[in-house]
């Protein structure tokens, strides 16, 4: 009983998830403590990841949806289907795995965070980018449709520009909710670490994919 009336107070307290959203866009850190206090279930960290997949899955689409090549045909509707299975399922795993290690190196580095306040600091942070992530790929298709006279390398290099806000975005708020949660003093510090180690497992991995490829 009185664990109930402790839940129900802690929801009569929790802003709306929108206000959550904008207090996280310029005060990650403090949203961070807040979420923490509040202990969300697991159940609400899943809600997280499966959100901001199906954004970050419209991002990801949303050009070849609105502007479709002139072979996609019936082909189209199939192969988005495949591929938002693919990105609740993989990305789902992928970021849980990531925690496991991010926490790990973390806590090896003097992080105090859990293994769970590792994952609800991911979790937050990808679905607080993903709207941004989101805008950026509004942008792209208004450039390819309403640019008239651009030529074709400007609006390709305004198309890389608006993709890598995205990215960065993404870094940004997930490397500052990964500082708070571990509590180290310095924001900038945990996200460049972030950005430089995750640019060199990318490199690790193209380069093994190319040397597989040649073998």
């Amino acid at each position: 009983m009185a664990q109930s009336a402790v839940d129900m107070s802690r929801s009569a307290e929790a802003p709306s998830p929108l206000a959550r959203w904008f207090e996280a866009l310029h005060d990650m850190r403090g949203s961070v403590r807040k979420l923490n206090a509040e202990e969300p279930p697991e159940g609400r960290l899943v809600f997280f990841v499966l959100l901001s997949s199906m954004i970050t899955f419209l991002s990801w689409t949303m050009k070849g949806v609105i502007v479709p090549s002139a072979d996609a045909g019936q082909i189209l509707p199939i192969a988005l289907t495949l591929y938002l299975l693919a990105t609740l399922i993989l990305r789902t795993a992928g970021l849980y795995l990531s925690a496991s290690v991010i926490g790990w190196v973390c806590r090896w580095f003097g992080g105090q965070g859990s293994a769970r306040q590792t994952r609800m600091a991911m979790f937050w942070g990808a679905l607080v980018a993903a709207p941004i992530g989101l805008a950026f790929a509004i942008l792209n298709v208004a450039l390819v449709q309403f640019a008239t006279g651009v030529p074709q390398i400007a609006l390709s290099t305004l198309n890389a520009l608006a993709y890598l806000a995205g990215s960065l975005a993404f870094f940004w708020y997930v490397g500052a909710a990964l500082a708070e949660a571990h509590q180290f003093r310095s924001t900038a510090l945990v996200v460049t670490l972030f950005l430089l180690a995750s640019i060199a497992v990318g490199g690790v991995g193209l380069y093994l994919s190319g040397a597989g490829g040649l073998l």
